[in-house]
């Protein structure tokens, strides 16, 4: 019998998204059994810690939750690759963020990634963006750096699948051995699956951007059948996690 997949589907029945197609396309290919759901039929998805769930940030936090998990945390910057990112990182706060004297300021949340969009304060307009925010929120806070071109290479139990560009010039391309360093670097303590993300600055250096969890990753063009791989590695380690 083929293992079930269940990914996540908008109203009209059709992967949610360029991602969740992505994601359909190449488990289908694995062999295994793919079947769609909308948000609200999460609940009546199997208990079942075999049963991969596909789908953004807070349904594959529900889903884990439901068969008894412990969500992960977030990965930011991790302490191994500090290193890697070449300006200074540091926990704050929003309120503090929020102070004139703290600008200009790159800020993104600490916990939730999802509750705005990480950007650069330089001005008072830009704190419109976590308007809605309480100024005690946990941000994490870096010295802004001028990219030129980013790209997200995709990591499967420490090999590299592939990479992908998805800001700004396409044909400035990341240091290679910058990127080996740095997946070496965090070696055995880094998730089965993630994306691990690198800009290239206007003056020519490979800095760590940050880290993203492969559970709900962006896919900027990684294969199907090794982006659905990637996915049932870093479930199966969340969802058998004590």
């Amino acid at each position: 019998m083929s293992r079930v997949v269940y990914i996540h589907a908008n109203a009209e029945g059709i992967p949610f998204a360029p991602t969740s197609y992505a994601a359909w396309d190449g488990f289908t290919k694995l062999g295994y059994d793919v079947r769609l759901y909308q948000s609200e039929e999460l609940e009546s998805l199997p208990r079942v810690r075999e049963v991969i769930v596909v789908g953004g940030i807070g349904l594959v936090h529900k889903a884990l939750a439901r068969v008894g998990a412990p969500l992960p945390d977030e990965l930011n910057i991790p302490e191994a690759l500090l290193a890697f990112a070449g300006r200074q990182v540091w926990e704050t706060t929003l309120g503090v963020a929020r102070k004139p004297e703290s600008w200009p300021l790159f800020v993104k949340p600490l916990h939730e990634a999802k509750l705005f969009v990480g950007h650069v304060i330089r001005d008072w307009p830009d704190l419109i963006v976590a308007a809605g925010c309480d100024s005690d929120l946990p941000v994490l806070a870096q010295e802004p750096v001028n990219f030129v071109s980013e790209w997200r290479v995709y990591v499967r139990y420490g090999k590299i699948l592939g990479l992908g560009h998805y800001k700004d010039d396409p044909l400035i391309f990341p240091d290679p051995a910058v990127v080996r360093a740095a997946i070496a670097a965090w070696g055995d303590a880094a998730p089965a699956g993630y994306g691990i993300d690198f800009g290239i600055t206007d003056d020519g250096k490979t800095l760590l951007v940050e880290v993203n969890d492969g559970h709900s990753l962006g896919n900027y063009n990684l294969r199907p059948v090794e982006y659905a791989k990637l996915l049932q590695a870093r479930w199966d380690e969340m969802a058998n996690a004590t």
